[in-house]
């Protein structure tokens, strides 16, 4: 991962799961695709999870998330709902004010 000033992450690893805790900042990743052990990016404003990709997740303040795909496939849930909404290269996800939108 490539962290952006101001940035701060937990990160936990566990046989099962990759987790990074994002509380504020930017990060870029490049994940290595491990399906049986699926990487997850959690912020106050949504949760990210792919099995092998790579992309940008910025957080401007606790509630405004962005998430973009360079590379391979991410699905976005965001806060304070069930929707989920999977990105491709090129797509850019925005949540604001517990609204989502997607562009291309």
């Amino acid at each position: 991962a490539s962290l952006n000033a101001q940035t701060r992450v937990e990160i936990s690893y566990a046989r099962a799961e990759r987790r990074v805790h994002l509380s504020e900042g930017e990060a870029l990743f490049e994940v290595a695709k491990d399906p049986g052990r699926p990487f997850v990016v959690v912020t106050p404003a949504g949760e990210i999870t792919v099995t092998g990709t790579r992309f940008n997740v910025r957080l401007a303040a606790a509630a405004r998330l962005e998430v973009t795909v360079l590379e391979g496939s991410v699905n976005v849930r965001p806060a304070d709902t069930a929707s989920r909404h999977e990105l491709r290269p090129g797509d850019q996800l925005r949540v604001e004010e517990q609204q989502a939108s997607v562009r291309h």
